[in-house]
């Protein structure tokens, strides 16, 4: 087998990941070498600074690394430090020409490092170190994985992973959460996350690559979730409604809702307009039967859920606006469960008799006033719907409608 030799020939620090760190990084230099046209020097510092040059591997075998190093400086004060996984290995100052220097490595993941270092004080010679004709042992590429990006997704999706990861033999996701992987053992796996995961709003996917000469190495990404819409509550609003009039309608907010959408079937029973929490209705003229009106809310998970629909009864209310007096007959409240109050003005009210009508013009109910300008009215036995009040007192009448809606 050939030697494995960094001699920087390149003219720069390509020909491996070399990595340089301190208050000024190496160069490369044709000045001064061992060998060819070039070598690697430290770099101008100051006291108290340091020039770093770094170079991870992994020994493939139990081997050593040898290299020639040259240095100009204050001698015992300023040196050139080598640093094996941050055990020092060997030190110069001063004066030297080029010599040999070989470190035994044992097999695994090696953090090679080149410090040239100043004390607080005087500068001698070159103020610099050189290093060439670097003989390296047999090394295996590094595994590299990358789990992916951090993500968010909506609850009740799978998650698809997009990892990538080079020289491993093999890999192995894991989860913090309780969810499941389709494969855990491919690179792009499908994690399907658990009823507890989505509670906790979030797992850490872990995806660990395996390679030669026992690397292991772990990259992880966090998966949020996203949660669809809260549950609507029910729709506040009438139930009983007049043919080609508006209503409105109102919900209570819903957690995690951006927006709303509100539907009414059939569709041709009338026109929704607003949005929101807040809409109303515009009853179409000449329907006349049950509507359905439902709300959901959205996000960009899409549509939640609500309670119930509620259920609208749209009926024929012509004639009886005609009927209504501007004498003066109030109902309070209206609509009402069948117990209101009527205020009479502008009426004679002793001896006049009450008739509550529906919409057929069939009579439902009947009293005599008392003859008071006010007048509790108890006609529970009512069913929900329109209906119409009059008030008779000899050839002359009032009337108003009226709503029983419980």
């Amino acid at each position: 087998v050939g030697l494995i030799i960094e001699d920087f020939e390149t003219g720069d620090f390509t020909m491996y990941d070399w990595q340089t760190a301190g208050s000024s990084p190496w160069t490369i230099v044709p000045d001064e070498k061992y060998e060819g046209e070039y070598s690697a020097k430290s770099g101008a510092i100051g006291n108290n600074q340091t020039s770093e040059m770094t170079l991870t591997m992994i020994v493939a075998n139990g081997d050593s690394i040898a290299y020639f190093r040259k240095t100009s400086s204050q001698t015992n004060f300023d040196f050139l430090h080598f640093f094996v996984d941050e055990v020092l290995w060997d030190e110069v100052s001063g004066e030297t020409n080029w010599e040999r220097v070989a470190i035994p490595l044992t097999p695994g993941l090696h953090i090679l490092k080149w410090v040239y270092v100043k004390n607080g004080n005087t500068s001698s010679g070159s103020d610099c170190a050189w290093v060439d004709y670097i003989d390296l042992p047999a090394s295996v590429p590094l595994v590299n994985v990358n789990a992916g990006e951090d993500a968010a997704i909506c609850e009740s999706v799978g998650f698809q992973t997009v990892a990538t990861a080079e020289n491993y033999n093999n890999v192995l996701w894991e989860t913090t959460g309780n969810g499941s992987f389709d494969d855990i053992t491919m690179l792009n796996a499908m994690y399907f996350p658990s009823q507890d995961d989505y509670d906790n709003t979030f797992v850490t996917l872990s995806l660990t690559a395996y390679g030669p000469v026992d690397q292991t190495v772990t990259d992880d990404l966090v998966l949020n979730f996203l949660p669809y819409p809260g549950l609507v509550g029910p729709i506040s609003g009438l139930t009983i409604v007049c043919m080609d009039g508006n209503n409105s309608y109102s919900i209570e907010a819903v957690a995690n809702a951006d927006s709303y959408l509100w539907n009414l079937t059939p569709a041709d029973a009338g026109v929704i307009s607003g949005e929101g929490l807040d809409i109303t209705i515009q009853w179409a003229e000449g329907w006349i039967g049950q509507a359905s009106l439902s709300a959901h809310g959205l996000n960009e998970c899409g549509a939640g859920t609500n309670v119930e629909n509620l259920i609208i009864q749209v009926d024929n209310c012509t004639g009886i606006d005609q009927l209504l007096s501007e004498s003066g007959l109030k109902i309070t409240p209206n609509p009402n469960n069948g117990s209101f109050n009527l205020e009479i003005s502008d009426f004679p009210t002793a001896g006049s008799q009450i008739i509550i009508m529906n919409l057929m013009g069939e009579k439902v109910f009947e009293t005599i006033l008392s003859g008071k300008k006010h007048e509790a009215i108890r006609a529970t036995d009512l069913k929900n719907g329109i209906y119409f009040i009059k008030i008779v007192n000899g050839g002359e009448s009032i009337t108003e409608k009226l709503i029983i809606q419980r």
